[in-house]
């Protein structure tokens, strides 16, 4: 569940658009399902990378990441999708462990409000207007990500802010 500040800060998101379809909770269920499951897919290459000048890893490609593998870009289903969210919990536990225990409870909190916002949805098929949504948020995940939990020192969350540049750069940028 999300703390009544991100879920603010979901909603001045939305409110950042002026996509009518980002208006619905269809759509903003998807576009959040994107964002989670882009974090996951992030997670799934952490350090799977080459060697860095530390002796650290860098991340993979965003294209190597098992999740990215699995996703049917612009034909992706609302059956498909919520196979994909219900598979979160355990791919979050594997992917994310207790190191990163604030990554796992940013993407169930996404996934959690996704899914509230998808029993809600009146609409039970993605349609272009969906697999739009949904790509947009999955690549420009970490950009989103870091507007709804926006890093702060001193609640548990240093490694997630160290770790922020580090995850953006991996996609590309966002």
């Amino acid at each position: 569940m999300l703390s009544k500040e991100a879920e603010d800060r979901v909603g001045e998101l939305f409110q950042s658009f002026s996509d009518p379809y980002l208006k619905k909770r269809e759509g903003q269920g998807i576009f959040l399902s994107g964002i989670a499951l882009g974090m996951l897919a992030l997670e799934q290459v952490r350090g799977e990378g080459e060697a860095d000048k530390e002796g650290g890893r860098k991340n993979g490609p965003l294209h190597g990441a098992p999740l990215f593998k699995q996703i049917n870009f612009g034909s992706l289903g609302m059956r498909d999708l919520k196979k994909l969210l219900s598979r979160v919990p355990l791919l979050t536990a594997h992917y994310c462990g207790d190191e990163r225990g604030g990554m796992i409870f940013i993407i169930n909190g996404l996934v959690g409000l996704a899914q509230d916002y998808l029993f809600a949805a009146e609409e039970r098929e993605c349609g272009v207007e969906g697999n739009f949504a949904f790509s947009g948020a999955f690549l420009n995940a970490p950009g989103y990500c870091w507007r709804i939990f926006p890093p702060k020192k001193g609640n548990g969350s240093e490694e997630i802010s160290q770790n922020r540049d580090s995850i953006s750069s991996s996609s590309g940028g966002a």
